[in-house]
């Protein structure tokens, strides 16, 4: 490459790092018939969306102060109105994490480095 070409990087703006992905929100019906919508990470600040996808994993917080970060005060009701059992909060907890796993990879990896 001539030494002329090295000396004009590439420009990249944002509007280069728009991609449409599809990915829908996690969404859980309560037995109410209300919808608790989880936030869509790849819609999100991303260093926000990194911290969700990472408290889904992280013993050391607990289920209720982790989705009262991240869902509305709405939805938070809603699903504090079902009154899951331990063993279904941490069910649709780890469904929530496999949703997203599935779209963006688990943390600290892409969904192109997976096998």
């Amino acid at each position: 490459m001539p030494a002329a070409d090295r000396d004009k990087p590439n420009v990249h703006t944002l509007a280069s790092l728009d991609v449409e992905t599809g990915a829908e929100p996690y969404v859980y019906m309560t037995k109410a018939r209300k919808r608790v919508t989880f936030p869509d990470p790849g819609e999100m600040d991303a260093f926000e969306a990194e911290e969700m996808l990472i408290s889904f994993g992280d013993p050391q917080i607990t289920s209720k102060e982790m989705l009262q970060r991240w869902l509305s005060e709405t939805d938070f009701k809603a699903l504090g109105a079902e009154k899951l059992t331990f063993y279904q909060m941490l069910a649709l907890i780890a469904d929530v994490q496999k949703h997203y796993e599935a779209i963006f990879g688990k943390p600290g990896e892409s969904p192109a480095s997976e096998s």
